[in-house]
């Protein structure tokens, strides 16, 4: 489980920029829905998945990017193996402290951090849900 396959690093590099500390726009939220969407993945579990990779890797290695915005400066991207390295890092670390980790480090976090990226998150699944809705029709 530590090791991310080739679909879940592009699809934690894509959804890294919502915690970079610039601007996010719509156009952004589009176009990261629509690489999420172009990757080979099982649609019907396609949101859900990218759910939980946001929440349970993304946000635990990245929100700190938002916090120590004033410590460390602007940061305007992510390269694709800084994020997946840590991403692996910790989810070897995670398994070794178990529920730990889960239960109280990550809901530690999210109180202090989440509504950063509460919004955004839930701008991209909408917009994840339309693309899936359009493609499934057509």
């Amino acid at each position: 489980m530590a090791k991310l396959t080739p679909s879940e690093r592009q699809a934690c590099h894509e959804m890294s920029e919502l915690f970079l500390d610039t601007e996010i726009t719509e156009d952004d939220i589009d176009r990261i829905a629509k690489e999420l969407c172009d990757l080979p993945w099982p649609t019907e579990t396609r949101i859900e998945e990218f759910e939980k990779l946001f929440w349970e890797d993304l946000f635990m290695t990245r929100i700190w990017n938002l916090a120590q915005l004033a410590q460390s400066g602007e940061w305007g991207f992510f390269y694709e193996d800084e994020v997946c390295d840590d991403i692996e890092h910790y989810r070897r670390q995670r398994s070794s402290f178990g529920w730990f980790m889960k239960a109280v480090l990550l809901r530690l976090n999210w109180l202090l951090w989440g509504n950063r990226v509460y919004s955004l998150w839930h701008q991209l699944k909408a917009r994840l849900v339309l693309i899936q809705e359009s493609r499934n029709a057509a």
